[in-house]
């Protein structure tokens, strides 16, 4: 059974865990609103699990894990619970606990036309205080991009670098791992996805 909340109600973050406890739907928290997620398109889907597989193969043997999608955000002290697409951890508490990560070391967003806008403003602001967070990864899933924020020096400013090319190779020391693209973007055939008449008019012509 699916809990639809009252948008005109302020939720206190235990009536959200509440609320989710109970629904077949995942919802963000933010500020007191309840924030139903959509689904995922094929091709999102397709390159969070190029990820998913790579990190899985990073940190097998290491005190790290990945999480992907269905596993919430904590940030201590704010007001807002999200669901990235992938994070991973090392912090030994987020892998004994069974409800939601708190201190991620890496957090990847699929960019999509619905969530480009908070992916690249609030929720920006909000993974950028996390204090364990060293790198946060924007991956276009319409063309070959991925967009890199990488924690400097403490005092510095976040480095910001882009990668536009499939041969294009993105660091993270800290796990050892060197994400190529091509890796990524395994399987992705780049283009406009066809819209739902399109797809009725193809079905119809197999037929």
């Amino acid at each position: 059974m699916s809990y639809l909340p009252d948008p005109l109600v302020p939720y206190t973050w235990e009536a959200y865990l509440e609320l989710e406890a109970q629904a077949d739907t995942r919802y963000e928290y933010h500020d007191g609103a309840i924030q139903g997620m959509a689904g995922a398109s094929n091709r999102h889907n397709e390159v969070c699990g190029n990820c998913y597989t790579l990190l899985r193969q990073a940190t097998r043997g290491r005190s790290c894990k990945p999480f992907a999608m269905e596993v919430k955000l904590f940030r201590y002290q704010s007001l807002r619970y999200l669901y990235p697409d992938l994070m991973v951890t090392c912090n030994p508490l987020d892998i004994q606990t069974a409800n939601g990560v708190r201190s991620p070391l890496l957090i990847i967003e699929v960019l999509s036309n619905s969530t480009r806008e908070a992916d690249r403003s609030f929720k920006l602001r909000e993974y950028l205080k996390l204090p364990s967070l060293r790198h946060y990864l924007l991956v276009e899933q319409q063309h070959c991009e991925v967009q890199h924020f990488r924690r400097q020096a403490e005092g510095q400013p976040w480095e910001v670098c882009f990668y536009e090319y499939i041969t294009d190779v993105i660091a993270l020391p800290e796990l050892d791992l060197h994400l190529r693209l091509t890796d990524v973007y395994e399987g992705i055939v780049f283009g406009p996805e066809l819209t739902l008449a399109q797809e009725e008019a193809e079905a119809y012509s197999v037929e």
